[in-house]
């Protein structure tokens, strides 16, 4: 889900929610990447997180993998039907299926990117595309705090900084 804010001089400026563990907002960054480079005018992104298991977490945060959020097995089989159509539509090959990736807890990664994009907004896309290769092209745990801190070295942030985020 997104919207967009018109600025002064043209520019504009789109809101995203996104959470890591979506491979549709994995695509839409396929999308939103072309969509940048046909425009003249400068293209903000305010990135903001949504936390699709919220509804699952129990209240030390840990996911509770018993809850039932109605998704069956049919809607599971839609959804790799429509990432496989979109990953041909994107030229995503190099993204893994949904039964590649691992099953991991993205919430320290949406804490992460929060903090990058607040305290080093200049670096927060280059870390917010590094979290998603990592899961939906090397198959990492973006959960796991070691992965962050590489990843936050990888484009060139501190990553015991951001171990302690």
């Amino acid at each position: 889900m997104s919207q967009t804010d018109e600025r002064a001089g043209g520019d504009e400026r789109i809101t995203v929610y996104s959470d890591y563990v979506c491979p549709f907002c994995y695509l839409g960054r396929a999308s939103l990447g072309e969509y940048r480079e046909t425009r003249e005018a400068k293209l903000d992104i305010d990135w903001r997180p949504f936390d699709l298991r919220a509804q699952k977490r129990g209240p030390d945060g840990e996911i509770d993998r018993s809850v039932d959020d109605g998704k069956d097995e049919d809607y599971f089989d839609q959804v790799r039907e429509n990432v496989h159509r979109l990953r041909e539509e994107y030229g995503a090959e190099e993204m893994l299926g949904i039964d590649e990736t691992p099953e991991v807890d993205s919430f320290d990664a949406q804490v992460a990117a929060r903090y990058v994009a607040e305290e080093r907004p200049e670096r927060w896309l280059d870390f917010d595309e590094a979290i998603f290769e990592a899961l939906w092209v090397d198959g990492r745990d973006i959960g796991d705090p070691d992965v962050l801190a590489d990843l936050a070295a990888d484009v060139g942030l501190d990553g015991e900084e951001i171990r302690e985020a």
